[in-house]
């Protein structure tokens, strides 16, 4: 097909980024393998994150049937994707409208979400007290939530470079820039941030995710590649107006994403293999702790109490 012709929008975000639902169906001798049972769990999936189906269960079936024949192979593999028109970060509130800014979701009733159009501006990184954080690039803008359904920002800071991440530990805000370095904030007057430390360890090149306790910081590092050099996990101390890197714990062929605390306790989203747990009960001497291997990789993590 010309490509002038095609409606596929290969660029858009629902596609480059992996929003929306996908299935892929096998075809043997030209005949689909338990296409009900496949349409069944598309509708499913896209009910419960309010994507409409823009087709019936009869119209899938003669797509498919016809997309079949007009393909080479009696053994086939066919992939459906279904996303949202417009920028994937402002779907669900309103997947046929989207419209850039916050949106705020009551989950009350989780069988009917309510959802509320704040205004145009960005998502928050990070929430702490009655502020709210937003990476933009090389900068991080401070919000007021004094009235959460009307954020107000009150400052920003130049980082210098992108800032990968972001921890809020009481006064202070760490960061992660340029991939390679860790800044450390100081919070005390929200309106008028102040840098106290930028820390440039020369074994680390591609920060992804940072956690903070106290004047203690965990960094997580990843390759971009399964057989780059192995990364892992530095460990940063505020203490005595200095800002230091200490241990530095690897393991091989990793795809690190996120960390959060719990405890004595890091957990680690592994994008190869599951979940890792490093114990930080000694902050200077972590350990690599256990592993938790999931048929997928993971990305993100949500720790509720003991859960």
């Amino acid at each position: 097909m010309p490509r002038e012709e095609s409606r596929w929008q290969g660029l858009g975000g629902g596609c480059s980024c992996w929003a929306g639902v996908y299935t892929v169906i096998p075809v043997y001798w030209r005949r689909p393998v338990r296409l009900a049972e496949h349409l069944r769990r598309l509708r499913h999936s896209l009910q419960d994150i309010r994507l409409p189906n823009p087709h019936s269960d009869s119209e899938w079936i003669q797509l498919i049937l016809q997309l079949s024949e007009q393909n080479e192979g009696e053994d086939q593999y066919l992939y459906l994707h279904i996303h949202p028109e417009g920028d994937w970060k402002d779907w669900p509130a309103h997947p046929t409208r989207p419209e850039a800014g916050l949106y705020l979701l009551d989950v009350t009733n989780v069988h009917n979400v309510k959802v509320r159009f704040v205004g145009k501006m960005p998502v928050f990184n990070a929430v702490s007290g009655r502020y709210g954080y937003t990476i933009q690039g090389n900068r991080l803008d401070i919000y007021t939530l004094n009235h959460p359904a009307t954020p107000r920002r009150i400052a920003s800071y130049q980082a210098g470079k992108n800032i990968g991440g972001i921890s809020i530990d009481g006064a202070h805000a760490w960061l992660t820039v340029g991939g390679n370095s860790v800044q450390l904030l100081d919070l005390t007057h929200p309106t008028k941030p102040q840098l106290l430390a930028n820390d440039q360890p020369q074994n680390m090149r591609q920060a992804a995710s940072i956690a903070a306790n106290g004047t203690w910081a965990w960094v997580v590092e990843s390759g971009h590649e399964y057989y780059e050099p192995d990364r892992g996990v530095h460990v940063f101390h505020w203490h005595g107006g200095r800002m230091g890197d200490g241990a530095h714990i690897v393991w091989p062929h990793n795809a690190m994403q996120r960390i959060v605390l719990s405890g004595h306790s890091a957990f680690v989203t592994d994008g190869y293999y599951g979940t890792r747990r490093p114990d930080i009960s000694k902050a200077k001497k972590p350990r690599l702790g256990a592993l938790f291997i999931s048929d997928g990789g993971a990305q993100q993590w949500l720790i509720d109490r003991k859960t």
